[in-house]
């Protein structure tokens, strides 16, 4: 016994290691006699085998998380050292009053796999193939992402698809488009593929996730990791934020305080982690933790549980595949409104998320004939807001045929006209949801009336309004003159460049 003892004392990795497989299946709880402890660690000898190194052991989540240089995973946490992991996560949810969340993964009763629906990995089948719902055109050449890596779960090859659209542009596409708009089309276009996020920026983005969630499961063993906003609908420039949602737990949770309390925990974690500086907590109705990547200075926006973002992100990237026009159309509105600074929510003005919303309306309820269906009503199992979100598939091909031929600039001169002539911003609601406009009234008497005010948009799923920033009527009349502005400039001259000369 006493041989055993000081070897124990005298080798810290040895000891440590008794201590980790002890601890792991609380066997420590009644070893009385010399023969039970070293009947013990033989036991535990044959399934713990002894190989890590100290500093690993000592702290297995944090201390060995570098950032890659090129294609190399972050490394995964071995399975056998012990964490109080699940013990920290049980305590949380007890705090939180969500005493189910304790036995049950947080993704609709099931382990979140350690690469998320939203990342969109696919099994490689061999040969090239257009990314998600698609709609092929002759002529048209395929762009395919570069070999992704191998699983280390599964060892199965497997291959990121961007989010991106087709960079071929068909040049006799329209028969009966104006030739006046052509230097519009051709600035849209040029606009576009100099600006749209490319394939290695969305792959850092995947592996910065990864390295993240390996992070996050130190501490909620279930979670998952989705990443969310532009960055996955295809609706991304080069220099776009990270945003990404955590799922936490199965059931709503108090944005104000519980979230809170999360982010906290979160950011505690996150120093430890040395691809990653600079983390704020900001206080919002969502709150979220801000931080930043060392290598590629990603500003990432993480918030807790807000499903509600991952649905639309989903039904935002379908849209977003259907038709070439749709992806340089919203980036090239979303760069004229940040150029006449009306796409800022924290100013009252309009939001991304609410301008891609305009956009989409008009494609599908105003261009005649329409560039994109009503996904909602086409396909409603598909983007039923109460399917389990580990169901959300992003590899279905979803056709649709429009028979639309206006060009980008066809399109996007009909886009301010409708805004700045025929939409009524006093009386009408966008619902992408139907397809269609609905009167205020009725959204008055069936929801919260205080926030539709000054622009109403209904939010895909939870039926809010997402251009509830815009409440101020003195801030958001600039809004409407800059539209009619640059619609009668752009009418008139059919120059581009007009409408960025100066502010409106």
């Amino acid at each position: 016994m006493i041989p055993v003892l000081s070897a124990l004392i005298n080798n810290r990795r040895l000891l440590q290691w008794v201590v980790t497989a002890l601890r792991h299946d609380l066997l420590i709880q009644k070893l009385n006699s010399a023969t039970a402890l070293i009947s013990a660690l033989v036991s535990m000898w044959s399934r713990y085998p002894f190989h890590y190194s100290y500093q690993s052991t000592m702290n297995p989540t944090y201390s060995s998380i570098h950032f890659p240089e090129r294609r190399s995973y972050y490394p995964r946490t071995p399975t056998w050292i012990f964490d109080p992991r699940e013990a920290i996560r049980q305590d949380i949810l007890r705090t939180l009053h969500h005493p189910q969340a304790e036995t049950i993964s947080p993704v609709n009763g099931f382990e979140q796999p350690s690469s998320s629906v939203l990342n969109a990995k696919r099994k490689r089948r061999g040969g090239n193939s257009p990314s998600p719902a698609k709609r092929s055109r002759p002529n048209d050449t395929v762009t395919t992402p570069d070999q992704a890596g191998t699983n280390s779960e599964s060892q199965t090859e497997t291959r990121l698809l961007g989010p991106g659209t087709s960079t071929y542009f068909p040049e006799n596409l329209s028969k009966e488009r104006d030739p006046r708009n052509e230097q519009i089309s051709g600035a849209i276009w040029t606009y576009y593929l100099a600006h749209k996020q490319t394939l290695k920026n969305y792959e850092a983005k995947v592996y910065l996730r990864d390295a993240l969630f390996s992070v996050f499961k130190g501490v909620f063993p279930y979670c998952g990791l989705y990443i969310v906003g532009s960055s996955m609908t295809g609706f991304s420039t080069i220099k776009s934020d990270v945003d990404l949602c955590l799922m936490v737990s199965p059931q709503d949770i108090d944005q104000k305080k519980e979230a809170t309390v999360i982010l906290n925990i979160i950011q505690q974690a996150l120093r430890k982690c040395n691809f990653v500086k600079r983390s704020l907590v900001i206080r919002a109705k969502v709150p979220i933790l801000k931080f930043w990547e060392v290598k590629t200075e990603f500003e990432c926006d993480l918030n807790i549980n807000n499903a509600v973002g991952i649905r639309n992100t989903h039904l935002l990237r379908y849209y977003c595949s259907l038709d070439w026009r749709v992806g340089p159309l919203v980036l090239y509105v979303k760069y004229w409104a940040r150029y006449h600074d009306i796409n800022d929510a924290s100013k009252s003005t309009v939001s991304s998320y609410s301008l891609c919303l305009m956009v989409i309306h008009y494609l599908q309820a105003v261009a005649n004939p329409p560039v994109v269906p009503c996904l909602q009503k086409m396909f409603p199992r598909l983007f039923c807001p109460s399917i389990p979100l580990k169901d959300l598939k992003m590899n279905l091909n979803v056709s649709f045929a429009s028979e639309n031929t206006e060009s980008l600039g066809d399109l996007f001169l009909g886009f301010l006209k409708y805004y700045a002539c025929d939409f009524n911003f006093l009386t009408q609601v966008i619902s992408v949801r139907l397809g269609k406009t609905m009167p205020i009234s009725y959204i008055l008497r069936n929801s919260n009336p205080g926030q539709w005010k000054c622009l109403c948009i209904e939010e895909p799923f939870d039926l809010s309004n997402t251009a509830r920033s815009c409440y101020d009527d003195k801030t958001f009349s600039r809004v409407t003159r800059v539209i009619r502005r640059s619609h009668n400039v752009l009418a008139r001259t059919r120059d581009v460049s007009k409408i960025f000369s100066e502010p409106f």
